[in-house]
């Protein structure tokens, strides 16, 4: 049995530190991507350990991929290896199976750093909001195993479309900017993930495809509306209000990927404002990473310090388009110019 791993930070156990999942910051360096490792190696053991004969792990943090260097592959056994070649669209000609670590809640909820892609984006589709987690099986076309992540993605799911999929909560939330794990000490966490994953993949034959049967309705709220409307119909949305966009498709995966292409042209629209953020990085190394220049950390630090801290609402309104972006309220306050919608 050939599983795909697809993994985030957001929702790794003992990430509790805002800057540990980035890094522009010497947390991520020196403890964020250990934690990370901690969680992946716990889950890919289980994985061979319940009868998988290979692992495949996909990056889907940050920027992902080569791009951050999330994952310490050092510490891989033999059975598993980070692909850098292909993302979850190519995952039902190669593998039979996905398993997910480290995911974390939707946009909107009030959980450590939620979001669903990039700040100033949601996603919908017959009125149920999506996540990663959504995202990621439905394009992948395979059985879902199981997930590892934050509580309060796992409360989430549990009323929707992907709640007969085993979950396993590893991190509790305190706030959008502080969370705890779930179990008492990283041997206790990694021994749960380990049964759990074991476990999972012992009763793969339960596990069904989650991608949605027939015609697609998805709908997307962002707040800069006004800016990126050209943008957004290229890519084949509508625009049906202020901050509202939405595209019909005959199924969620079709020849011309109609549907994955939309979210990516979405993502691209909704960062606009935020592209400043990480502009220039050199994540190669620790320390091209954190030679970033002073003046784009402090403005990166701001934003992460003003989104994590303010709660923001599931779906945008259209007097929501009136008030500042996600993150960027610092801006007005300093007396900078803000970002164009």
């Amino acid at each position: 049995m050939r599983v795909a791993l697809v993994f985030d930070m957001e929702g790794v156990a003992h990430i509790g530190d805002v800057r540990e999942p980035y890094p522009t910051y010497r947390e991520y360096w020196e403890s964020g991507r250990a934690k990370l490792a901690d969680d992946v190696v716990a889950a890919v053991d289980g994985l061979l350990a319940g009868g998988a004969s290979e692992v495949f792990i996909l990056n889907h943090h940050g920027a992902g991929e080569t791009e951050w260097p999330n994952l310490l592959v050092d510490r891989l056994p033999d059975e598993a290896s980070l692909v850098e070649d292909w993302g979850t669209r190519k995952l039902r000609e190669r593998v039979d199976v996905m398993f997910q670590v480290g995911a974390h809640a939707r946009a909107g909820r009030r959980s450590f750093l939620s979001h669903t892609i990039c700040p100033g984006l949601r996603l919908r589709v017959d009125d149920e909001l999506l996540s990663e987690s959504h995202w990621w099986a439905w394009t992948g076309d395979v059985p879902l195993l199981g997930i590892v992540g934050s509580e309060e993605l796992g409360t989430d799911l549990s009323n929707g479309s992907l709640r007969d999929v085993p979950f396993l909560a590893v991190q509790r939330s305190h706030s959008r900017d502080k969370a705890e794990p779930v179990f008492g000490s990283p041997g206790e966490t990694a021994a749960a993930i380990e049964d759990f994953a074991k476990e999972a993949t012992r009763r793969a034959t339960d596990r069904r495809v989650t991608t949605p049967d027939g015609p697609i309705h998805l709908e997307a709220s962002l707040l800069n509306g006004d800016a990126i409307v050209d943008a957004m119909a290229e890519a084949g949305w509508a625009r049906t209000g202020r901050t509202s966009f939405a595209i019909d498709a005959d199924a969620w995966r079709s020849e011309d990927e109609r549907i994955d292409n939309a979210i990516w042209a979405a993502v691209a629209a909704a960062w606009i404002p935020y592209s400043f953020c990480f502009d220039g990085i050199d994540p190669a190394s620790r320390e091209s990473a954190l030679a970033y220049p002073a003046d784009r950390l402090a403005d990166l630090d701001a934003v992460l310090r003003s989104w994590s801290t303010k709660d923001s609402p599931e779906w945008f309104e259209p007097a929501d388009a009136d008030g500042p972006l996600e993150g960027l309220d610092w801006l007005a306050k300093d007396g900078a110019t803000v970002p164009a919608r």
